[in-house]
């Protein structure tokens, strides 16, 4: 296995700077990297959805610094890209919780 203080210098030196940019359709773009940063002008949903699987939650039912004993009703599990819940802006994210069945 390589040190990283070698493989760094290996990396480096196979390392080019851009020499040329060009603009080109975004379904031309595959395959190619961005010369510069690119944002949306719309919400990308169009909606408040989370960005972690987890529990549902309000910020007045978490005690700072305290734990939840609690069973979770259904449609309280998010997945990833869900739709928040009305009411429950937060998401207590699976692997900061315990389970005791």
């Amino acid at each position: 296995m390589l040190e990283f203080g070698e493989a760094l210098v290996r990396l480096l030196a196979d390392a080019h700077p851009v020499g040329e940019t060009e603009a080109v359709p975004t379904w031309a773009a595959a395959g190619r990297v961005l010369a510069t940063g690119l944002s949306s002008a719309i919400d990308v949903p169009p909606l408040d959805n989370t960005s972690m699987d987890g529990y549902a939650v309000r910020c007045a039912d978490v005690p700072a610094g305290g734990s939840v004993a609690s069973t979770w009703p259904a449609g309280s599990v998010l997945s990833t890209g869900a739709v928040r819940m009305v009411g429950k802006p937060r998401v207590l994210r699976f692997r900061d919780a315990t389970s005791e069945v």
